[in-house]
């Protein structure tokens, strides 16, 4: 008790000394806590579920490794495939469950609005161990086709909309056109990676024999407790390799005759819905097989291997996605050459699921704020050490009436742990106001699971952290004012053990320049990734371009219906004041949905496969657009002409093509007039296309995307139900936008629009979470450097303070103020380089750990680091010159004089 009096005597009798100290460690702990409360709830608190570490996710990535051309980045798999899973029961599992995010039209009374759904089968809830706060989950019945559709409100939904009461149950609610009927509530703390407000059941249909029908789903699954992921993996890859044979088989030994029957079935999808359920439509197969994925979703269309296919005259004729393969027979047995068919499947938990995209971002925020605590320690346990310095007389002579070196150390300790304690508690609450913020930054960058705040575990890291800043900034000066000599201590004006700090001084220097430019140099590394993201040539205007997007609901289910909402639609939107051009498509720029065509070939069996066409891709992505599509988004022609009034519904069919497309199948140049298979849902299904024009590639998700081959339709040969206006426009964006709103409900009230958005905001919003880093860790960095260069100053005009004298002898003898001016800042000169040196070294290893969040850019950029060892270089040496600058001009005979 004696000890922590005398250290609280010590901070009063220097109040403005003990509140600098505190500021700098409430803001040091204050932005660690923040920042760790944050990796505390994604990074290392267990999901709120029982026995998280058994829940999985399977992913699916095509064979071919390109998942970013496939729906959810291979996070996704067939709903045939899952469906072969469930129906092998695999021991490895307690459960399997399959769920698919969409965004759905909510009819309202006097109106209608999009909000997020998710359709999840009847094993999802139980999966994750979770039970209805009000009413009931899913039932069997509930997840039958064709069955009565229900629907689950999240807690927030509930009381926003319903006001929290009971009598919501059995209310029947419009999403996507159809009826539900609301049935249970969800918990109040019940989150599941993306905000939904209405929970559906995924009705999944059965292949009929020698039928194929694909729509897209993610899985979730309960491991066997002690189940390893590989032997979970193993089993599925089996159960999958068994399922494809014998779907092939049934495909290849299916119906007489020439073709195969399809079912097309329209869903939501990953990022959003088209509809939602619907009943399916039939065709016959009369042109090549394809795949198509829209919104998420692929429709597989198969064709009958035993028809017979004569190859198309080169340089003439492409029939996308046509069949090839070996010969007849070739190979153990029938094959469905399909980019998942043969793709092994990726077991992951599902916390690492959830935290892959930020955790670099996160440890990397944490790091660099660490680095500028152990910044400011070090320049406190600088302050210190010249505090205890000059203290020396006072401790020497409590040391000669009996203090023991013990006592000391413990009153200098116990000084710089209250210190660090009354910052800690200052720093817990700025921690709470920038959770909040950090919360309105990274919310929709983050798993919704688990809330982030300042948690036990938290508030005990904030404790810990203080506890360990006391003692780290605490024990040198507690080392240093117990080594006192005490003759010299007790002679008037002695200063022999002046200099018997400064190894350690320049010491903490050096290490203060190192961490300095580690985030001086991730800076770097982050501005020169950012800077060749955003010149990266995307293919199409981002300025002054508005898409807004919407799904027909099913009353607009003919075609013809479709085509008359677009024409009216259009003519409303070319009216509107500020719109230069106006157009109408299914596949706008940045878009999360794509319509593809992919090769689906059946190999194996005794018919005459092996037709061929000119090398038919793994996958490519058709759309619809009117004439001035390109215009408005700013699409360069490269051959022939755009589409034009005269190519309508009654009109031969007519595409243009992209760079890729022609790359891929006419290396040699494409003669315009050739022919490309149109989409089964065109008026001319099965029929082909004459190629008029060529356009710019365009990077279709947005800088870190690639093109990919495309065929752009007239959207009246091409009519969708999923749409999406294109306008150039000139003047205010969200005047525009509401305009476009207005426009829309004259048309149909009960339409809801996606938010309309310029293609710079939804660009920014891509960037958004590379652009927070880097704006929250050049924060980081320009503090460090700002402490590293307070710290030079401060201990260079601390030397110069003490060697006053020394300084003035060696005046005296004869050294100009040139020579005393260099020999000062060799003294700093060489912290910093030392510094810089092992800066380097750190700086190799945090860029290969930074990596993951480059584009472009190596982790070990030689300019970048030259750039910031210079700059750090250049602030250090002006920290050192202004105090060797004051040593230059002492007065010897004032020096001399204090002697």
């Amino acid at each position: 008790m004696d000890i922590l009096t005398s250290a609280l005597r010590q901070l009063r009798a220097h109040p403005l000394f003990a509140a600098l100290i505190i500021l700098l460690l409430a803001l040091g702990i204050g932005a660690n806590t923040a920042i760790f409360s944050v990796v505390h709830a994604v990074l290392l608190k267990p999901l709120p579920y029982p026995q998280p570490g058994d829940l999985v996710v399977a992913r699916k990535p095509p064979r071919d490794g390109n998942a970013a051309n496939f729906p959810g980045g291979g996070d996704m798999m067939p709903d045939t495939e899952f469906q072969g899973w469930t129906a092998a029961v695999p021991k490895s599992f307690l459960s399997l469950a399959a769920y698919r995010n969409s965004s759905s039209t909510l009819q309202l009374g006097d109106g209608a609005v999009r909000v997020p759904t998710a359709a999840v089968t009847g094993e999802f809830f139980p999966t994750l161990g979770v039970n209805a706060w009000r009413g009931r989950l899913f039932e069997p019945t509930d997840l039958k086709p064709g069955a009565p559709m229900v629907t689950v409100l999240s807690y927030s939904t509930w009381q926003s909309r319903f006001n929290g009461n009971d009598s919501a149950l059995g209310q029947v609610v419009k999403i996507d056109d159809v009826a539900h009927t609301i049935v249970g509530v969800m918990p109040p703390s019940f989150e599941f990676i993306d905000p939904v407000q209405f929970w559906r059941p995924l009705q999944l249909m059965p292949n009929a024999p020698g039928q194929l029908r694909i729509q897209m789903v993610r899985v979730l699954g309960r491991l066997l407790p002690g189940t390893p992921l590989d032997t979970a993996q193993r089993e599925l890859d089996g159960i999958s390799e068994r399922f494809w044979s014998d779907l092939a088989g049934g495909l290849i030994n299916g119906p007489a005759g020439g073709d195969v029957e399809r079912r097309v079935i329209n869903g939501p999808g990953l990022q959003g819905a088209t509809n939602g359920p619907r009943e399916p439509s039939v065709a016959t197969a009369s042109g090549g097989g394809i795949a198509t994925t829209n919104s998420g979703q692929t429709q597989q269309i198969v064709r009958s291997p035993d028809r017979q296919f004569s190859p198309p005259a080169p340089g003439r004729q492409v029939v996308v996605g046509g069949p090839q393969g070996g010969p007849a027979g070739a190979g153990p047995g029938p094959r469905l050459s399909l980019p998942f068919a043969d793709a092994k499947v990726q077991l992951m938990l599902l916390q690492e699921q959830l935290v892959r995209q930020s955790r670099t971002t996160l440890w990397l925020l944490l790091g660099a704020v660490t680095f500028v605590l152990l910044i400011a320690c070090a320049n406190i346990a600088n302050l210190q050490m010249a505090r205890t310095a000059a203290r020396r007389r006072e401790v020497a002579i409590r040391a000669a009436l009996g203090a023991t070196p013990g006592r000391l150390a413990l009153e200098l300790l116990a000084e710089n742990v209250l210190l660090a304690l009354v910052g800690g508690l200052l720093g817990v609450l700025l921690a709470w106001w920038g959770t909040l913020g950090m919360q309105a930054w990274l919310a929709d960058y983050l798993p919704r699971v688990n809330p982030v705040g300042l948690s036990g575990p938290v508030l005990g890291f904030g404790f810990l952290l203080a506890v360990s800043a006391g003692l780290g900034f605490g024990l040198a000066p507690a080392w240093q004012g117990t080594r006192v000599n005490l003759l010299d201590a007790l002679k008037e004006g002695g200063h022999t053990g002046i200099a018997s700090g400064q190894r350690w001084r320049y010491g903490l220097v050096a290490l203060e320049v190192a961490l300095a430019l580690v985030l001086a140099a991730n800076t770097g590394l982050l501005v020169k990734s950012i800077y060749n993201l955003y010149a990266t040539e995307l293919g199409f205007r981002t300025g002054n371009v508005l898409t807004a997007n919407l799904a027909l609901p099913r009353r607009y289910g003919a075609p013809a219906q479709q085509r008359d909402f677009a024409q009216r639609w259009l003519a409303a939107l070319q009216t509107l004041p500020g719109v230069q051009s106006a157009a109408i498509t299914d596949l706008p720029p940045l878009s999360p949905y794509t319509q593809m065509v992919l090769v689906a070939t059946a190999q194996g069996s005794t018919a005459n496969v092996n037709a061929s066409v000119n090398s038919a891709p793994q996958a490519m992505a058709v759309a619809g657009a009117t004439p001035d599509f390109f215009r408005a988004a700013g699409i360069a022609l490269r051959q022939g002409r755009f589409f034009a009034g005269q190519d309508g519904f009654e009109a031969p069919p007519v595409a243009i093509v992209n760079e890729a497309f022609v790359k891929q199948y006419y290396p040699k140049g494409l003669t315009l007039g050739a022919q490309v298979s149109l989409p089964d849902n065109s008026r001319h299904g099965g029929a082909t296309a004459s190629i008029v024009g060529v356009v710019a590639d365009i990077r279709p998700r947005g800088f870190e995307s690639a093109a990919q081959p495309l065929a752009y339709f007239p959207l009246a040969q091409f009519p969708r139900q999923r749409l999406s206006a294109v306008l150039q426009f000139e003047g205010d964006a969200g005047a525009l936008a509401r305009a476009v709103t207005q426009a829309t409900h004259k048309i149909d009230a009960d339409l809801a629009l996606d938010n309309p958005q310029t293609l710079e905001q939804q660009i920014a919003r891509q960037t958004a979470p590379r652009r927070i880093t880097l704006y929250l860790t050049a924060a980081f960095a320009a503090t460090a450097v700002l402490l590293a260069a307070l710290g030079i100053l401060g201990v260079m005009s601390y030397t110069v303070a003490q060697r006053t004298q020394e300084i003035g002898v060696r005046m005296a003898l004869g050294a100009d103020a040139g020579r005393i001016l260099r020999w000062t800042m060799q003294q700093g000169s060489l912290a910093i380089a030392l510094g810089l040196a092992v800066g380097l070294g750190l700086s190799f290893i945090s860029g290969r750990l930074l990596k993951s969040m480059l584009y472009s850019v190596s982790g070990f950029d030689p300019v970048v680091l030259t750039l910031a060892s210079l700059g750090l270089a250049a602030v250090g040496l002006v920290a050192c010159w202004l105090p060797a600058l004051r040593a230059s001009r002492v007065d010897p005979n004032v020096a001399l004089r204090t002697e």
